[in-house]
């Protein structure tokens, strides 16, 4: 009951392909503009057919008429997994406790899939921390707490 609630809630991002890819434009998952690698000119989204991109656009650049998927440069960048699972995967990995075969069972992953998923995100993610550092907490607050 209360895991079919809180399904309720990606119910909006994952109802459409086109809700699925705004909202993974919306939260930076997928970028929202690109230079082409080979003039530089900035790119844009263009419609496309599913056997250019299951995602239904691509980006273009017009002068040299090169193409990339949007996936580029993404933590989806060669990942075959539909945006719509994607999302659904990371809701259901958000929610502590939950085991690998419920993840499994609500997204219909294997099980197998869906610890290589977890595996791939912690590594991504350590190396982006590794390659931006940040203090943890706001450092003015921490220094007047140990001048006190």
């Amino acid at each position: 009951m209360v895991l079919s609630c809180l399904l309720d809630e990606i119910n909006g991002p994952t109802a459409s392909l086109e809700n699925a890819r705004d909202f993974l434009f919306q939260k930076n998952l997928l970028k929202s503009s690109m230079s082409c690698p080979g003039c530089n000119a900035a790119m844009s989204l263009v419609p496309c057919s599913s056997s250019k991109s299951p995602d239904g656009l691509i980006w273009r650049c017009s002068p040299c008429k090169k193409y990339k998927n949007i996936r580029t440069d993404s933590v989806l960048s060669g990942q075959k997994i539909a945006l719509k699972t994607f999302i659904q995967l990371l809701f259901c990995l958000s929610i502590k406790g939950l085991t690998g075969i419920a993840v499994s069972q609500m997204t219909g992953l294997s099980e197998n899939t869906v610890s290589d998923w977890k595996i791939y995100l912690h590594t991504r993610l350590s190396d982006w921390l590794l390659a931006n550092p940040s203090p943890l907490g706001p450092l003015p607050l921490l220094m007047s707490a140990e001048a006190a």
